[in-house]
């Protein structure tokens, strides 16, 4: 099952999309971590993500499109970027129902996402960081 939080091209064209958030880190040891962003237009499509939900729990980023709030974060907070492959496990606090997840991504303007990566691509980014 596959949903658009689609392009957000079209939005940004038509104003302000809303502004990325500080206090970001990258993942904790559970691979975790938070990305707070403001939507001004409540709209799931402002953000510029491409989302399966077929787990029926969390949301796995399939695609990042260019124009949206999660492309601005990724810009001004490499240290915690999402990326292809992450999953949202929380929108504001609701977690555990996929449905529940997109719905809540046009709710509110304040959006608290957290999300997870894959232990796997985790291990990899901090053994690179810890060379580093």
């Amino acid at each position: 099952a596959r949903c658009s939080a689609a392009t957000a091209a079209t939005a940004a064209a038509a104003g302000d999309l809303g502004e990325a958030q500080s206090a970001a880190q990258g993942p904790d040891l559970d691979g975790l971590f938070t990305v707070r962003l403001t939507n001004a237009h409540r709209s799931p499509s402002a953000l510029g993500v491409h989302v399966d939900h077929a787990d029926g729990e969390t949301l796995f980023v399939e695609r990042l499109a260019p124009g949206g709030l999660l492309e601005r974060w990724n810009r001004t907070h490499p240290e915690s970027a999402v990326e292809i492959g992450d999953r949202i496990v929380s929108v504001n606090g609701k977690s555990g129902d996929s449905v529940a997840l997109i719905n809540a991504l046009g709710r509110s303007e304040e959006l608290e996402l957290v999300l997870r990566r894959p232990s796997s691509r985790f291990a990899a980014a901090a053994s690179a960081a810890a060379r580093a």
